[in-house]
């Protein structure tokens, strides 16, 4: 399965995506103010220490470790592990239109086109997610392959375009 996105969190054992890393990193960084202003503060531009906090952020949950390690693609295709010195991220704001002028809405884009194939990765993504909201639950089967390109298509739609609204 091709797995193109930029940023991956997984277990560091298993390799498997971690819900626990992906959901540190919400409480760590989006539902705590003072995680949200250190993330945040700072040049618009991509900084190592953004790198640090959002590593930081995953691998812990409320003082417990997750388990959970930031892998990205390396000019190899091969999944590394982020840190400062290989990775620098950058935190961006989106912009509600004032009563004039115009908002600004960063979209986030894959680092190249993908084809339709490549499109499945993201059912691993939506195992996770019903294996967290309903435990012992899964992810039912596409009544054909027309039916599972449209779901892929609306889910990565709106993994760009929600984002955190």
């Amino acid at each position: 399965m091709a797995d193109k996105n930029s940023l991956k969190i997984v277990d560091k054992n298993s390799g498997e995506i971690s819900p626990a890393g992906y959901a540190a990193v919400v409480e760590n960084i989006i539902l705590s103010p003072a995680g949200f202003e250190k993330f945040d503060k700072g040049p618009d531009d991509f900084t190592a220490e953004r790198t640090k906090i959002l590593v930081d952020a995953a691998a812990s949950s409320q003082g417990r470790p997750t388990n959970a390690v930031i892998k990205q693609l390396n000019h190899s295709n091969e999944r590394e592990i982020i840190s400062e010195a290989n990775c620098r991220i950058r935190a961006k704001k989106d912009r509600r239109r004032p009563a004039t002028g115009h908002g600004n809405v960063t979209v986030p884009l894959p680092e190249q086109p993908l084809n339709i194939g490549e499109l499945d990765y993201i059912d691993n993504y939506i195992r996770k997610f019903i294996e967290v909201y309903k435990p012992g639950a899964s992810l039912p089967g596409p009544e054909n392959d027309e039916t599972a390109r449209q779901a892929r298509k609306y889910m990565l739609g709106v993994f760009m375009l929600t984002k955190c609204r």
